[in-house]
């Protein structure tokens, strides 16, 4: 069956007719979710009422559109959930509002971006590939993402502000790919292959080490001890991974200092 394909820009092409079905996507943007949550932490102690919530978010009831779908979008993004008469906030809205490490906050952000169906898709489609621009990309939405005509606009936005929030242009530093934004592993991970490193020793007698052979459950005691290069080693990747966090913390990724640092600890080739 022939139809009339519909173009962002109002012309039309024929086509075989496809059922149209909107992939969900958010009213407000990520960072504009997340004052819900927020909202609930600070304000309400981790629980709030539909009219409690209203109220901390500035809105006058709980049957204003604007609070309806703030609401939604937060739920959207996985970061809060109702239970019985109020809500409550989700793991995800714990790892990004009160993160142990910067790192857990990105990965929280990548996976509420994630959560959005037409965001995921998006990202599936066009993964190592240049979105399209402008008029292309609303064209896109509409006929390959089945966004709804008069919501293609704010599907546009949304999804160009989350992406935005969650890190997925940074590598770039434009807008013109979706690319999951590189995420620091903590301290610990790169302790790990110098832990390793260490077992094998212990397990092998601690060939080379030069100190007391013997296991009494002492440290150091039947461990090779590092010699003063290995230690001069282990004090410059440690110099190298605090030098990298300082620039995280700034804001700033480092892809060449990390490539580095990965093949000194060799978790990479």
């Amino acid at each position: 069956m022939e139809t009339v394909a519909e173009h962002f820009d109002g012309t039309t092409s024929s086509r075989k007719q496809v059922q149209r079905s909107e992939l969900k996507f958010p009213v407000y943007a990520l960072a504009d979710a997340l004052t819900v949550p927020d909202a609930i932490h600070r304000k309400g102690g981790g629980i709030a009422t539909d009219d409690q919530l209203a109220a901390y978010l500035g809105y006058k009831g709980k049957n204003n559109g604007a609070y309806i779908d703030k609401i939604s979008a937060a739920r959207l993004f996985g970061f809060i959930e109702k239970r019985g008469a109020e809500y409550g906030l989700t793991p995800r809205a714990k790892q990004v509002l009160m993160p142990e490490f910067e790192e857990d906050r990105q990965q929280g952000l990548v996976d509420a971006f994630f959560a959005v169906p037409l965001f995921k898709a998006m990202f599936d489609a066009y993964r190592g590939a240049d979105l399209p621009e402008g008029l292309g990309l609303r064209n896109a939405l509409l006929n390959k993402f089945h966004v709804t005509p008069g919501r293609v606009q704010a599907a546009e936005k949304t999804l160009k502000k989350s992406a935005e929030t969650a890190g997925f242009f940074n590598v770039r530093g434009s807008q013109s790919q979706l690319i999951i934004p590189p995420i620091a592993r903590s301290r610990t991970d790169f302790s790990q292959p110098r832990q390793r490193q260490e077992d094998d020793d212990r397990e092998t007698g601690g060939a080379g080490g030069g100190g007391d052979d013997g296991d009494d459950g002492v440290s150091g005691v039947g461990r090779r001890q590092p010699t003063s290069k290995e230690a001069l080693q282990n004090d410059y990747i440690g110099a190298l991974i605090n030098a990298f966090k300082a620039k995280l913390d700034a804001g700033e990724f480092d892809t060449e200092l990390g490539e580095k640092i990965e093949k000194l600890v060799g978790l990479s080739e």
